[in-house]
């Protein structure tokens, strides 16, 4: 009896830290190096950031995502990527490039100004932001 109570017991602590690593967007690592070289770690978010991305893939097709970024950093190619994963799964995380996000909203359908969003809640620095416009803006999003 008591040893089924140490493997519950072990279970429910095993489980705990896999929900607490998933929830904090630990447990894996922004990448080492690129075709070109290192990248550098700009900002890790802890607690991880939710938001609505409009994003605009390498297709220039156009995607709403929900998100939960974990740390941005920066390439030597000059590009900045936000490291997360998509709501509500979470599962494999995916890089996004800053340049080709149009707009951002929080969760609850609130437009924020991309810039803003980028520099002052990620605390991305400027001058590592393109100086391109936004190339079109988010309707407003329906009711869900």
């Amino acid at each position: 009896m008591s040893a089924n109570l140490i493997e519950i017991a072990a279970f429910i602590l095993v489980f705990g830290a896999v929900w607490v690593i998933y929830e904090i967007g630990g447990g894996e690592e922004i990448p080492a190096r690129t075709k070109r070289g290192s990248v550098v770690l700009i900002e890790q978010y802890n607690p991880a950031i939710k938001a609505m991305l409009e994003y605009r893939n390498a297709k220039g097709e156009t995607h709403r995502l929900h998100v939960k970024i974990a740390r941005s950093f920066h390439t030597p190619g000059g590009y900045v990527f936000l490291r997360g994963y998509y709501l509500p799964s979470g599962m494999k995380p995916r890089s996004f490039r800053v340049d080709r996000i149009v707009s951002v909203a929080t969760l609850d359908g609130a437009i924020t100004d991309r810039r803003l969003f980028l520099t002052g809640v990620l605390k991305i620095p400027s001058h590592h932001l393109p100086n391109a416009p936004l190339r079109s803006a988010m309707p407003a999003l329906p009711a869900a």
